[in-house]
């Protein structure tokens, strides 16, 4: 039940270090975030990293990723090796990415996620969240595996569902539970699903049912896989 806002969005006014601008940023086992509201953030909305049983639900998160890039509404990551369980992104709405050339950082505006799944993400529950208006995508997983994401709707994002394997010697992507989401792209220039992998390592992501992809503006290009060793 709190209120954040205008957290890091003078440009130049943070530091170089990764959390730098972030809303909310947990790293602690058993915790729950809930209620919260999250309004104009240089960086991060909600940050989770490493533990076990972290909830992240109920919250609304808006206007994100102000004054840097490589962000999210909620983001998730965990250093290979690590291995947390119960971590769970739930009922949350995320709105209003970044949308113009204004931030700074390595990355560009083409890097700001609804919801960011980092590497290794692991062991994750993502239901019933809400995201509309990320430059990149609503969902995004990199390198990421065992996680169910259920009961989502994603709409007017880069990409609504993005799954990225771009690295031989990493964690590859396994064990998806992909079901009951709706994933509408508003322009011809979004995708309902992308997909960027080794063309054999496509067929093994994991099991998706009755998913609703639309791309109504533009019908010829819903999915869209990329091999990750050639680029095409």
């Amino acid at each position: 039940n709190n209120l954040i806002k205008n957290i890091g969005i003078i440009q130049g006014a943070g530091t170089n270090d990764n959390d730098s601008g972030d809303g909310i940023y947990t790293r602690g086992k058993n915790t729950l975030i809930e209620y919260n509201k999250l309004d104009s953030i240089g960086h991060i909305g909600i940050k989770m990293t490493t533990s076990d049983s972290i909830v992240i639900r109920y919250n609304e998160i808006s206007n994100y990723s102000l004054t840097r890039y490589d962000g999210g509404g909620v983001y998730t990551w965990n250093p290979y090796g690590t291995v947390p369980y119960g971590q769970q992104i739930k009922q949350n709405i995320i709105l209003n990415s970044n949308q113009v050339g204004t931030g700074i950082g390595t990355a560009t505006i083409l890097n700001i996620r609804g919801i960011y799944c980092d590497d290794n993400s692991i062991n994750l529950d993502i239901d019933g969240n809400s995201v509309y208006n990320a430059s990149t995508a609503g969902i995004y997983l990199l390198r990421s595996a065992n996680i169910k994401i259920n009961n989502n709707t994603c709409f007017n994002n880069g990409h609504q569902l993005a799954l990225r394997y771009a690295f031989g010697t990493d964690l590859p992507i396994r064990n998806l539970e992909i079901n009951n989401n709706i994933f509408v792209a508003k322009t011809s220039s979004q995708l309902a699903f992308y997909f960027q992998t080794t063309k054999s390592d496509i067929p093994l992501f994991g099991k998706a049912d009755n998913n609703f992809f639309a791309r109504p503006i533009d019908d010829n290009l819903t999915f869209q896989t990329i091999d990750a060793t050639t680029g095409t």
